[in-house]
């Protein structure tokens, strides 16, 4: 989809970006800019993907780029917040990925496979702050079907990396520290509720209104699910709070299914490897964060009852890096996995009453963020984001949840 070109992303950026990328003596002679996500793709960020001609010497090369730049949200003006979430990211970028991939790299030298795409550049200066990135598009990486979910194929490779992410994580905290001291505070703090409350609130009253209208789940989860909004942001902060007495690593924090790409076997078109990519909320926590915002919003709902099977698949993928990485020691017990995951079954319930609504909601009716999150309008629920309501709402009865 082509787009206005922003004034800043010219030759002179692109040029800068590749020679600080290969050291090479380089000229760019033009670029095209396209958007890089279709709409309800991506909220947090403006996303391009950017075709670059150049000479190296005597040679005119192509290269595809991805370039996310930050976006301007009108509520954050009204009050002071700090929402430089693309900061946070390129610090993940330039301190984090590089040692996580050095620490798999030494384990796996045959079969290292990166959990993020490569860094060029980074810009964190006014007016606007960039990341330009390889594009994992050209090398066969793309998104799955966001309102179908992932199959449990997806679903386990997901687990696997994620576990390996987060037990080179745990060792980095272990080894460095200091590298991890920017992400001990989660962005989600109770001191934005005068932003963030209408949202929580918004969009689960909106859930709950429509379930009203269902016979069968009305007197189930209507009340509910109204009492839950009163104070459904200072629960989400509370979901995602540390505890320090348990096993915490430095979780993605949005992860699902829109954030991340896969590739395919030519000969059989199974699904063999997968990058995650927008690192804007990493923080150090539970991973029982990371793993039930996943359930809840990227695997599909034919696999409800499975969430045990990929649950083990991430242990076994933690606790054999940790192993490898020589830090059996730091490893906790699927017993103290599960324990950590009922304690936090409320950011589940949460996930699936004030994300997936606008994960799943129609193209067609793709809302105004800046609307939704100052409650001036509220989001369409879809027929997919009912289907998986009926599903949800009464596994998280039995489950004691709601």
């Amino acid at each position: 989809m082509e787009v206005k070109t922003p004034n800043w992303l010219n030759a002179e950026v692109l040029q800068t970006a590749l020679k600080s990328a290969s050291d090479a003596d380089l000229k760019v002679i033009s670029f095209e800019v396209k958007s890089a996500t279709a709409a309800g793709d991506n909220y947090s960020s403006d996303m391009y993907r950017v075709k670059v001609n150049y000479t190296q010497g005597d040679t005119v090369k192509i290269i595809s780029l991805v370039i996310k730049a930050a976006k301007h949200f009108d509520i954050f003006d009204k009050v002071p917040l700090d929402s430089n979430v693309l900061g946070r990211e390129m610090k993940v970028f330039v301190g984090i990925l590089p040692s996580v991939h050095a620490f798999l790299r030494e384990i796996f030298p045959e079969k290292f496979q990166p959990i993020g795409a490569d860094l060029l550049y980074s810009y964190d200066e006014p007016p606007t702050p960039y990341l330009i990135l390889e594009d994992l598009k050209e090398s066969g990486f793309k998104l799955a079907e966001r309102m179908r979910g992932l199959d449990m194929s997806h679903s386990l490779l997901v687990m696997k990396y994620l576990g390996r992410y987060h037990a080179a994580s745990v060792v980095l905290h272990e080894k460095q520290p200091e590298k991890l001291q920017d992400f001990m505070e989660s962005l989600h703090q109770p001191s934005q509720k005068e932003i963030m409350e209408n949202f929580f609130k918004g969009n689960l009253r909106n859930v709950a209104r429509a379930v009203e209208t269902w016979p069968d789940y009305k007197e189930r989860f209507a009340s509910k699910l109204h009492k839950l909004a009163d104070d459904a942001f200072i629960h989400y902060c509370n979901s995602v709070k540390r505890d320090d007495e348990e096993f915490n690593v430095l979780c993605h924090g949005d992860l699902w299914l829109n954030n991340m790409m896969f590739r395919y076997s030519e000969e059989t078109g199974e699904v063999v490897d997968v990058r995650f990519v927008d690192y804007q909320l990493p923080y150090w926590t539970s991973p029982a964060i990371d793993l039930q915002y996943f359930f809840h919003t990227s695997v599909s709902t034919d696999l409800i009852d499975k969430h045990h099977v990929l649950l083990q698949e991430y242990y076994n993928s933690l606790t054999d890096t940790l192993t490898k990485l020589g830090c059996k020691h730091l490893q906790p017990t699927m017993g103290q996995l599960e324990k950590q995951l009922e304690k936090r079954g409320l950011h589940g319930v949460l996930t699936v009453t004030t994300v997936l609504p606008i994960i799943l909601v129609d193209k067609s009716n793709v809302p105004d963020i800046n609307k939704v999150i100052s409650n001036e309008s509220d989001i369409h629920l879809s027929e997919a984001l009912n289907s998986a309501l009926k599903k949800f709402l009464p596994v998280f009865e039995e489950k004691g949840w709601i």
